[in-house]
């Protein structure tokens, strides 16, 4: 497939059927892409019969395949969302990780002021004992 040609054609083409030509072109059963995608049989055919994939299964599927499959998504509205539909994934969890994050310094920062404390009462106990026992010598 000339990939200029894939660009001029963007928006009569879907991504499943464009897999699945690429697929019978390179000779890959269907075993072999399921296998490789950890997905069963019927999951490969819902990616074939579908005009949108999971960015994820588009870079495996690239890989494997040794073609850029982005090529046809580079003149088109659909990279934009599909970065979009993943970004809304995605955010709610960056959010969460980042206020994790927080609590988790600030737990540290206490635990450190916490550690100081109790190595200062370790060192004045250290000093009494030692005090007390000099004492006990004279």
């Amino acid at each position: 497939m000339d990939k200029s040609e894939n660009r001029q054609n963007a928006n009569s083409w879907h991504i499943g059927e464009v897999i699945r030509n690429l697929v019978k072109e390179k000779e890959i059963t269907t075993d072999v892409l399921a296998a490789y995608l950890e997905i069963s049989d019927e999951g490969l055919e819902e990616i074939y019969q579908s005009h949108s994939i999971d960015i994820k299964k588009l870079i495996k599927i690239s890989e494997l395949l040794n073609y850029n499959l982005f090529i046809y998504y580079l003149d088109n509205k659909i990279i934009g969302d599909l970065f979009e539909n993943q970004m809304n994934v995605l955010d709610p969890q960056i959010k969460n990780l980042i206020l994790n994050l927080e609590t988790k310094n600030e737990e540290l920062a206490r635990l450190k002021i916490l550690t100081e404390a109790q190595r200062k009462v370790i060192e004045l106990y250290e000093t009494k004992a030692y005090l007390h026992t000099d004492n006990q010598k004279k």
